[in-house]
């Protein structure tokens, strides 16, 4: 009987050749905004123009024929080891490695989810203007792709069979994503740098490994990337969020009870999307010991005695993810609806302002009025999942999940239905929890709602 022996390199060969055919396909429905990008407003740059990069080499020189006799050769080195590299950086949306590598180091850091909120802001909107930056030169200079250079050369397609829309490659705006990335996280966790320039480098040479970029893409990529960082760091040293707490914890009926608050300064941080982060404070919650206070009170104690097992597990779910449970569907969604690198960040650049933002307003609240939490003031009740260091009025969750849902609804209209019962059930899952009052999540749902207008009126800034 014949049995046919498959190479491992066969076997890769085609497939490629198979995810090329289905790549047309998905080319053909891929957003392409062009030069417009490099015109989108920016976040932490005065605008896309702010950084320049150097011109790449021309068409004709020895260094660009240089470059391309070593994707050649580089061609010839794919294998399946490279394989796994190539499709580890580049069959996810452009960002995901880098957010994901952020948050799993900063949990391992034990990093408050407020912390975490913050830190993702910073990087997102710094990804953002990177991006920007890349495609402002990639129209200024219109530097065509290697394989356009060189028929010889077959680039490879990642494993879900889609390839962006052809743009330029110089420079590489995943080695920009890159270079922004390890700038930023280099200087908040040092004792990784090691490991993060080595996840830059292999990102870098999988551009290579695919024939996508020349080298020179991705050192331009890589350079631009660092300088955004730059700019994005010496706006967080200036936000507040250093500043240190010397005030006292009030006491008396009614008030939070405790040591350590977390973060009662964050209200003051500089925000993205507000003008302060007291604009949309909103007035107190019930009374201690009102009527409207005291039925609240009975109907977070009545859940909690005889908690139903959705009751149960919606609380311990949202509790368990952390912020996950906006960043996992978020970026869901760009993979759903294959978003372009540019519609990427354009997306999640104010998802991550919003959380920040919500964050903000939420502790400005929190620190005014001081609510003392249901347990606090009901010791029979006990809680299902853990208690924040800081006071309840008004829920985190609440305000999160419903800033960024008014976001995605603007974006994504059929989805926003979905998007915005997250936001309630985010809120509920507190009450749920018996860590917060229904007025916590009834205010926090309609300041997240009015903080999630102001990224709106951002975006349209940019048009279509």
């Amino acid at each position: 009987m014949f049995t046919m022996k498959w190479h491992p390199m066969r076997m890769i060969t085609l497939m490629l050749a198979f995810l090329g055919v289905m790549a047309q396909s998905a080319n053909a429905d891929a957003v392409r905004d062009g030069p417009k990008v490099g015109q989108w407003k920016t976040w932490v740059l005065a605008s896309g123009k702010e950084i320049q990069v150097p011109a790449p080499p021309p068409e004709t020189s020895d260094q660009t024929k240089a470059e391309l006799a070593e994707l050649r050769q580089l061609q010839k080195e794919r294998s399946p080891s490279a394989n796994t590299a190539i499709q580890y950086y580049n069959a996810v949306p452009a960002t995901q490695r880098w957010h994901d590598l952020a948050h799993t180091i900063a949990r391992a850091e034990k990093q408050s989810l407020n912390r975490q909120a913050w830190m993702a802001s910073i990087l997102h909107t710094a990804l953002h203007d990177a991006v920007i930056v890349t495609w402002a030169a990639k129209y200024q200079f219109n530097r065509k792709p290697p394989s356009r250079m060189a028929s010889d050369l077959t680039v490879v397609v990642p494993i879900t069979g889609e390839v962006s829309a052809p743009e330029p490659s110089y420079p590489s705006e995943h080695a920009a994503i890159a270079g922004t990335a390890i700038g930023i996280l280099t200087a908040y966790f040092p004792k990784e740098a090691a490991n993060l320039k080595a996840s830059a480098a292999e990102l870098g040479q999988t551009r290579l490994l695919m024939g996508a970029n020349y080298r020179s893409d991705i050192d331009a990529g890589l350079a631009l990337g660092q300088a955004v960082a730059q700019k994005a760091l010496a706006r967080a040293a200036t936000d507040g969020s250093g500043t240190k707490w010397t005030g006292t914890v009030p006491t008396g009926p009614g008030f939070w009870v405790g040591k350590d608050p977390l973060e009662p300064l964050m209200g003051t941080w500089k925000p993205w999307l507000m003008a302060r982060g007291d604009q949309f404070r909103p007035g107190p919650p019930p009374a201690f010991g009102s009527t409207e206070f005291q039925a609240e009170l009975a109907l977070v104690k009545g859940i909690n005695s005889s908690p139903t097992p959705s009751q149960r597990a919606i609380a311990t779910n949202f509790a368990a993810k952390g912020l996950d449970f906006v960043w996992e569907p978020g970026y869901a969604l760009v993979r759903r609806e294959r978003l372009s690198v540019p519609r990427e960040v354009r997306l999640l650049a104010p998802f991550a302002a919003l959380q920040a933002d919500a964050y903000i307003a939420a502790h400005d609240t929190k620190y005014t009025f001081w609510t003392l939490r249901p347990s606090m003031a009901d010791t029979t009740i006990v809680p299902l999942i853990p208690v924040p260091n800081h006071p309840a009025y008004v829920s985190n969750a609440a305000i999160i999940a419903s800033a960024v849902a008014e976001l995605v609804g603007y974006m994504f209209p059929q989805d926003a239905a979905r998007w915005q019962y997250l936001g309630t059930e985010a809120g509920f899952s507190r009450i749920y929890g018996g860590i917060h009052y229904p007025s916590d999540e009834r205010v926090g749902n309609q300041m997240g709602k009015n903080i999630g207008a102001l990224a709106i009126q951002r975006d349209k800034l940019n048009g279509q």
